[in-house]
């Protein structure tokens, strides 16, 4: 899907794609102002996801990024205030990131920033191993956190001030 390919349409509420889809690739700004979108199932052939690729989609509660993906673009929830429940491989660009390894990025939002704007109550994270430092800090929002196995390693301040986090 291109870059702005759906930008703007404030009507659309839910994305769906056929099961044998081949879509590889949703670019740059592709949802971008998608108001009323609700619900978007991603196929499993999905690889990349672009920069602010659902932004300002603030109707979304959930979304479940599959195992596939090997890059996901900053900023690509920003504006997403009704996103509850995420599932995703990995936190920041890539798996290896170190720049990015943290929730907020996904939020174009800083590690050190204040991340009390994020909505997201129950996040699950399928693909990586240690939990990076400040991964999660300031998430007010946060209660429940799954992890794709027994971390080997919980990163420096990487829960704190997550005042409502209830079980990880």
């Amino acid at each position: 899907i291109r870059d702005y390919a759906f930008n703007g349409c404030e009507q659309l509420t839910s994305v769906s794609f056929a099961r044998n889809s081949q879509l590889t690739t949703i670019c740059s700004q592709a949802f971008l102002d998608c108001l009323s979108l609700q619900t978007i199932s991603l196929p499993n052939t999905l690889q990349g996801i672009g920069y602010y690729a659902f932004a300002g989609c603030s109707s979304l509660t959930e979304l479940t990024v599959g195992n596939n993906v090997t890059v996901m673009g900053r900023g690509m929830l920003y504006g997403t205030s009704s996103l509850k429940k995420l599932t995703v491989p990995f936190l920041g660009e890539t798996i290896d990131s170190i720049d990015s390894n943290y929730l907020a990025y996904f939020f174009d939002e800083e590690r050190e920033d204040n991340h009390g704007s994020i909505a997201i109550e129950s996040l699950t994270v399928t693909m990586m191993d240690d939990v990076p430092e400040q991964a999660f800090s300031n998430c007010y929002n946060l209660t429940s956190v799954v992890w794709n196995s027994a971390a080997e390693m919980v990163g420096a301040y990487a829960f704190a001030y997550c005042q409502a986090l209830q079980s990880v």
